[in-house]
């Protein structure tokens, strides 16, 4: 279920959002996804994979699939990064010592990351929204913003 649903499947007439205002996760929305690198070398990685029926055309996925590959290559590459600072001789502690070295970086459908001590969520950049009553969802209204 997606929040275009949850917000038309509610009762409430979608006009009582408008004019409101929250900030999310700074995921890329699709179109930024289509444009970033990373994003579709992920896509190419798992076409390669035959491990689906059907290849993944970037330019005709839904948003909520394009936002799985995002979330699923993001923590692909994520481990990978953390892996090849961690130390050769792997222990729950260089890994740890490896993620805190990877400071600023990018993720597939993710501009801006950021890891380092005591900060192991990556995910430190927030993207303001404004309710759009035409398109009856939350759209981004403005760049990501690292926020830690």
């Amino acid at each position: 279920m997606n929040a275009e649903n949850v917000i038309r499947d509610s009762g409430y007439d979608p006009a009582v959002l408008a004019g409101a205002v929250g900030a999310a996760d700074a995921g890329a929305e699709l179109d930024e996804m289509l444009a970033d690198e990373l994003w579709l070398e992920c896509v190419d990685i798992l076409n390669a994979s035959g491990e689906f029926d059907e290849p993944f055309v970037p330019e005709e996925l839904d948003k909520a699939t394009a936002g799985s590959i995002r979330q699923t290559c993001g923590t692909w590459k994520l481990m990978e990064a953390m892996l090849i600072a961690a130390d050769p001789e792997l222990t729950p502690d260089s890994l740890r010592e490896g993620a805190e070295s990877l400071g600023t970086f990018a993720l597939p459908g993710l501009s801006v990351a950021t890891m380092g001590p005591g900060d192991h969520s990556a995910t430190d950049a927030v993207r303001l929204f404004e309710y759009d009553t035409e398109a009856v969802a939350f759209v981004p209204a403005g760049q990501p913003v690292v926020i830690g």
